[in-house]
């Protein structure tokens, strides 16, 4: 009990408890040298036990008193309420002894000692029960706050820490395909078939994305929106080529619209890896796959 106590309270009154310990330890190793050297009954020095049992009990009150009112906390109001129940006791047991000679005192101290433990242990319940809920609350926050909201696929935010642990070493990779996506012609299908239409196009191609990374069994693919119309896919050690992938994709979206309106895609790719087993920094590797794609849009523009 006193160890629970050192543990609950400030450092600088810790050398109180840590006293009666050493007390309570003279005690019982002095009470034991007397009985093997002077044969004196433990029965005629239960009277220093118990001074030292009670004014340990009340020191320990006292001291948890001043301590939750210097700054309140829930801890030591709880420690205090379990050693207060523990005093009512040791003092009721004392009376019972001392006053009427009632020699079963001691399973009146007993049950004390059971309450203040399961005052105790209540708290510690009570405490984990609120640290496992703000734990879950804070996973499912931390989710939350990587997902993208209209599709459901993982967000910016979880892109660039996807990102930086590809760039820490973190995430080894032998070589990974980088695919940029982007929906173009977003614009006319807002304009002929309104803003409704255009956000369901928008989680359709997300859908189809998504389904794509789920069908393909050979490779671990990390799928992300990182922009209105902009999507990210990550091929780890890919044996796939980027032109059947974007194959795979345009087919899924023209299954999923069946034709109601026309979602086009662009792509552009990078490799991790170089053809001559050089690595591409993180930076070179997006910025390869992003130049291939504003090329093969501006490619589009100059045929119309």
């Amino acid at each position: 009990m006193l160890w629970f106590v050192q543990n609950t309270i400030s450092e600088k009154v810790r050398w109180v408890p840590q006293v009666w310990i050493f007390l309570l330890y003279g005690n019982a190793i002095l009470q034991g040298i007397l009985n093997i050297l002077f044969h004196i009954p433990f029965v005629y020095m239960l009277f220093l036990t118990h001074i030292m049992l009670f004014s340990g009990v009340i020191s320990m009150i006292c001291l948890l008193w001043k301590e939750y009112k210097r700054n309140e906390a829930e801890e030591i109001l709880v420690c205090l309420l379990a050693f207060a129940t523990l005093g009512v006791s040791g003092m009721t047991a004392l009376i019972l002894y001392w006053v009427y000679s009632i020699y079963w005192y001691d399973m009146v101290f007993q049950a004390g000692i059971f309450l203040y433990t399961s005052i105790l242990f209540w708290h510690l319940l009570q405490k984990t029960s609120r640290d496992s809920q703000f734990r879950m609350e804070q996973l499912v926050y931390e989710k939350m706050s990587m997902e993208d909201r209209m599709t459901g696929l993982k967000n910016r935010k979880a892109f660039e820490k996807y990102i930086k642990e590809i760039q820490e070493g973190k995430i080894r990779l032998e070589n990974a395909l980088f695919l940029f996506i982007e929906i173009t012609g977003l614009k006319q299908i807002n304009d002929v078939y309104g803003m409704k239409t255009g956000d369901e196009s928008v989680i359709q191609t997300a859908q189809c994305i998504q389904k794509a990374a789920d069908s393909d069994q050979r490779h671990k693919i990390e799928s992300f929106r990182i922009g209105g119309t902009e999507f990210a896919v990550i091929v780890m050690d890919p044996q796939i080529q980027p032109q059947e992938l974007e194959c795979l994709l345009e087919n899924e979206v023209k299954k999923e619209t069946e034709n109601r309106y026309y979602i086009s895609l662009q792509f552009g790719y990078g490799y991790l890896k170089n053809e001559d087993g050089t690595r591409n920094t993180v930076s070179d590797w997006k910025r390869q796959a992003d130049h291939m794609l504003q090329k093969t849009k501006g490619a589009i523009y100059d045929d119309v």
